[in-house]
């Protein structure tokens, strides 16, 4: 990575994938239409690097405004002790850096290839070391547009679909022969011509195959993968292309993250410190949503579970007079339970505290049936009181 950092940098949205940088970037182009041409042109000189500022081929190559400060801006904050901890800037040939512990953005080393390529364009795109993108000439990617009476060439860059001979065998079974021009003559229907796929059709018109293409960037050709910011297209070629969703974002199921594509590149950074994620949950500095109950003592006492599930010691002082924690049969709550009998066994008259604040009469049987053990028992001053000496 180079060692030079922006903050505030704009640069254009990447998308690599319109058109498909097939010859003529045409809606169901025919495979009988003859050599094509890359409309968005190309270098004139092969294998050099051309760096593009605010431009774009009609081939779908990424494009770049080229200077910072005019399509709006890309920052990063935060605080960091490496830059993993710093939030993805969401584009290619862009990185994120720690600097003296603070998020900033970097740029990726010049010739770094990009993920996104057009495939098919004569090209590939490069990061150019400035946070922009440069494309190299590459006559290896070949424009195949699936018509075997063509040849798929790059000459210096641009793609070209030349006829091939008549001596060429084609259709379904290799049964036919091309007729110069870049169609299969021979066909009675179109199951001759070769089998219809998801971007590609056949038809037999008078003997001569034609090849039918869904136009670029519609279709559905499948191998579709849920919250990867893509999705696959047809390339107006017959070919597949996976061009930028921004819909399809990456849900990670966290409270405190959020969920986004920036022009196709998946992210999931954190919300803001203090975002609630929860009844009594906020999010903190880190990502992590952190449950706290500061109600959880209120009116109680003892050791509780609060909503959190997280164990409090709330002091047990909080009860007065009569009361104790949990005395009132309520788990941390202070109350008291009365005595149900709080006269002593000998009390035959008066009252006595059932310990919570009331008194309750006392009765007793003094007679030698009940409280004393002799038979001239009496109640005396609220208490039994038995006569001296042996019962009679």
């Amino acid at each position: 990575m180079a060692g030079s950092l922006l903050v505030g940098l704009s640069l254009c949205a990447v998308d690599c994938s319109s058109g498909g940088g097939t010859s003529g970037g045409q809606a169901g182009a025919d495979a009988d239409s003859g050599a094509g041409t890359d409309a968005g042109g190309s270098d004139s000189s092969a294998g050099g690097s051309t760096s593009i500022a605010g431009t774009s081929s009609s081939g779908g190559s990424p494009s770049s405004s080229g200077a910072a400060g005019e399509a709006g801006e890309t920052s990063v904050s935060g605080a960091c002790r490496v830059a993993l901890d710093c939030p993805n800037p969401g584009r290619e040939c862009l990185e994120p850096v720690c600097v003296d512990g603070s998020c900033d953005i970097g740029f990726t080393e010049a010739g770094h290839p990009t993920v996104m390529q057009v495939t098919g364009d004569c090209k590939k795109t490069l990061c150019d070391g400035s946070g922009a993108f440069s494309f190299e000439i590459d006559d290896t990617d070949l424009p195949d547009d699936g018509n075997p009476c063509t040849i798929d060439e790059c000459t210096n860059g641009v793609p070209s679909h030349t006829p091939t001979g008549t001596s060429t065998l084609c259709g379904a079974t290799l049964k036919f022969k091309c007729d110069g021009k870049g169609g299969c003559a021979g066909c009675a229907n179109a199951a001759d011509c070769g089998t219809n796929t998801a971007c590609t059709t056949y038809t037999c018109t008078a003997g001569v195959c034609k090849t039918n293409y869904v136009a670029s960037g519609q279709g559905d050709p499948g191998g579709q993968h849920a919250g990867d910011c893509q999705k696959n297209v047809c390339d107006g070629a017959g070919n597949t292309v996976s061009v930028n969703d921004n819909t399809d974002v990456p849900v990670d199921n966290k409270p405190c993250t959020q969920d986004l594509c920036t022009s196709g590149a998946p992210s999931n950074p954190n919300l803001p410190a203090n975002t609630s994620c929860g009844e009594i949950a906020k999010c903190d500095a880190t990502g992590t949503c952190v449950c706290n109950d500061p109600d959880a003592c209120v009116g109680k006492c003892g050791t509780l579970t609060d909503r959190c599930g997280h164990t409090q010691n709330c002091p047990t002082n909080v009860c007065t007079g009569y009361n104790t924690c949990g005395g009132g049969g309520t788990p941390n709550q202070c109350g008291c339970s009365p005595d149900p009998d709080p006269c002593s066994g000998d009390q035959c008259a008066g009252t006595a505290s059932d310990g919570c604040g009331g008194v309750v009469a006392c009765h007793a049987d003094c007679s030698m049936n009940g409280q004393c053990p002799c038979s001239g028992g009496k109640c005396y001053l609220n208490y039994c009181l038995c006569n001296s000496g042996p019962c009679n």
